[in-house]
């Protein structure tokens, strides 16, 4: 997650309330893992891209950005959707962002 640092760097300060803490991309750890639930729009969008790839893996993927001195420290969840699907020789990953106003 590119923006991954700024967002625990914001956490950071709104728990500790210090604005000094710099939080780097070395700073953070991004665990994923697959969705056991979804909403009917998640369910939706992974549903869109299954019809329009059937030959593809899709699953949805459910991602939380922690800081590695305070790993209470988190933002999160976000979720994606990961397409995967092999072509000849090569395997393709690809993974979309889901923005889902109902979480």
């Amino acid at each position: 997650m590119a923006d991954g640092p700024k967002r625990i760097q914001q956490a950071v300060a709104y728990v500790t309330s210090r604005n000094d803490t710099v939080v780097s991309a070395a700073d953070v750890i991004v665990t994923n893992v697959d969705a056991e639930t979804m909403t009917a729009s998640q369910w939706a969008a992974v549903s869109e891209i299954r019809n329009t790839v059937p030959d593809a893996t899709v699953v949805l993927r459910v991602h939380t950005v922690s800081w590695k001195h305070d790993r209470t420290i988190t933002v999160g969840p976000f979720f994606g959707i990961l397409v995967t699907q092999c072509e000849g020789p090569f395997t393709l990953r690809r993974e979309f962002a889901v923005v889902d106003e109902g979480v």
